[in-house]
């Protein structure tokens, strides 16, 4: 892959638009950008990354009406992967692993257990500290 932080591409979507039937013309600017990018980056296939602003935009108008030409930026991210968004739209990217992920969600469950077990014993200890009722005396017969 070609060394570079961020890059600035105008890419024509209306030639590669208008093959494509009414009905997947939008995906089909998916995919016109990605080769682009794979193209012009030299990144192997599957590695780039389409930003939400970006797919917002192509699919803002439906289906059937990408736009015709888009402006975008591409930033190079860890490892072999490219990230594409719109121009003037933020690049950073959240590239949490798998195992991170596991890690906070599991985390996240020990706190939420924890913190039932603290309030368990909270209410345990609340009804010990408070007295019973005394008890009536029995009346003699």
């Amino acid at each position: 892959m070609k060394d570079f932080e961020i890059r600035q591409y105008n890419i024509r979507l209306k030639k590669d638009g208008l093959k494509a039937p009414q009905t997947e013309r939008s995906k089909r600017a998916i995919v016109t950008i990605k080769k682009f990018i794979e193209k012009n980056t030299r990144a192997k296939r599957g590695n780039v990354l389409i930003g939400e602003e970006l797919n917002n935009e192509l699919w803002g108008k439906g289906i059937r009406n990408p736009p015709a030409k888009v402006s975008i930026f591409a930033q190079k991210l860890k490892g072999e992967r490219v990230f594409v968004n719109l121009q003037g739209k933020p690049l950073k990217i959240e590239t949490e692993t798998k195992e991170e992920k596991k890690k906070a969600k599991k985390e996240k469950k020990l706190e939420q257990e924890s913190k039932e077990k603290e309030a368990e014993k909270e209410e345990n200890e609340k009804i010990k500290e408070t007295p019973s009722a005394p008890e009536k005396a029995k009346p003699k017969k």
